[in-house]
């Protein structure tokens, strides 16, 4: 039976790593020393800086630009202008089609942008991805995609 986030037996409900998911300010969720979960219908989706694109915080410590994890949904043909992030990025696409300029990742792709890249991402139709940021540490400069999906299926894509 496959495990959830927190290592706890899988119910058949989403479980992630999360802590009081009423406060999404400065600080929140940041404590690692406790476990925490949160069912997918306790989901509080919040507009970002961007039009059509909302997110679920479950991880902040600091502003716009902090350390951060989020499931981020992008409504059709929403997209954030070409940015930078410093401390790095790691995204998992969880459903539809995620995209970076003229690359697409449908769900089960893992992208991983090191230290100082940058990146114009968008989503042609609804999309859904796990987002980390500001988490790697100095040094890591190594961009990678992964596509997920073989070992489950059995086949081979291409972004």
């Amino acid at each position: 039976m496959p495990q959830a986030l927190t290592g706890a037996p899988y119910t058949g409900r989403s479980v992630l790593r999360c802590r009081d998911l009423s406060r999404f300010g400065i600080g929140s969720n940041a404590d690692f020393s406790g476990r925490a979960v949160v069912a997918a219908d306790q989901y509080q989706w919040i507009t970002s800086p961007q039009g059509g694109v909302k997110r679920v915080m479950l991880d902040r410590l600091g502003g716009e630009t902090g350390r951060a994890t989020s499931i981020v949904r992008y409504a059709s043909a929403s997209y954030f202008p070409q940015h930078q992030h410093p401390s790095g990025e790691e995204i998992l696409a969880l459903s539809g089609t995620f995209s970076e300029g003229n690359q697409h990742y449908p769900a089960g792709w893992c992208l991983r942008n090191p230290l100082g890249s940058s990146h114009q991402p968008s989503s042609d139709g609804d999309a859904i991805i796990f987002v980390k940021l500001g988490q790697m540490s100095p040094g890591d400069d190594c961009s990678v995609r992964i596509d997920t999906q073989p070992v489950l299926l059995g086949t081979t894509r291409r972004p």
